[in-house]
């Protein structure tokens, strides 16, 4: 590639880098209702899983979650898919690819380490907590273009995906619950952090909060 190549291309990112952030309000409200579909979701099926751990196989766990996770994801891409449409624009646009790539590699790697430490190990809090890790990361990943909310998000999600592996992992009172109390342990986890947080970042921008961060 020659160099015209690539001052071409690096115009082209530059421009695709302005697009996302001079969009990001827009999609930072956007995100605002499946954040609250997902938080909201999260919650009830962790406190249902709470409640009657004993019932409830790893196999049953994970299909749980991955019913959520396709409802909120259908819901955040019917609204992309509204808004690009709203302004004529093409779907997906340059930039909603571009957001994509950054959060996928992270998120990837969190969710099928977190599938094969529940699906195979048997372990169903460091599964778990693989998730929690590779979402924060994931959003951390879109630091260069996306509103501080998303990072502060970001943030959350790593610093207690961290604290919870360190205190599972290094704390007798850890091991006893991964022993005894996994699937009503690995629940908590999810009820805090993909429930009560995204119900926090609902709420804290969500569609009448079109300025700010």
């Amino acid at each position: 590639m020659d160099s015209t190549d690539l001052s071409r291309a690096a115009r082209e990112n530059l421009q695709t880098i302005r697009q996302l952030m001079e969009r990001a309000t827009v999609y930072r409200a956007i995100s605002a209702g499946p954040a609250l579909v997902g938080g909201v979701l999260a919650l009830g099926l962790g406190a249902w899983f709470m409640s009657r751990p004993e019932g409830v196989t790893e196999t049953g766990f994970v299909v749980a979650w991955l019913v959520v996770l396709v409802v909120v994801d259908a819901l955040n891409t019917f609204l992309l898919w509204r808004e690009a449409r709203q302004r004529g624009a093409a779907f997906p646009s340059s930039s909603t690819v571009h957001g994509v790539l950054a959060l996928v590699p992270a998120m990837l790697t969190g969710g099928v380490l977190g599938l094969v430490s529940i699906l195979s190990d048997g372990d169903p809090v460091r599964g778990v907590l693989l998730w929690v890790k590779g979402y924060g990361l994931g959003l951390l990943a879109t630091s260069d273009f996306a509103p501080r909310s998303i990072r502060a998000l970001g943030w959350a999600f790593l610093a207690t995906g961290l604290t919870w592996f360190l205190w599972s992992e290094l704390t007798a009172a850890g091991d006893a619950v991964k022993a005894n109390e996994p699937i009503r342990e690995a629940a908590k986890i999810m009820a805090v952090t993909f429930g009560a947080y995204h119900l926090v970042y609902a709420v804290r921008t969500g569609w009448w909060k079109r300025q700010g961060s």
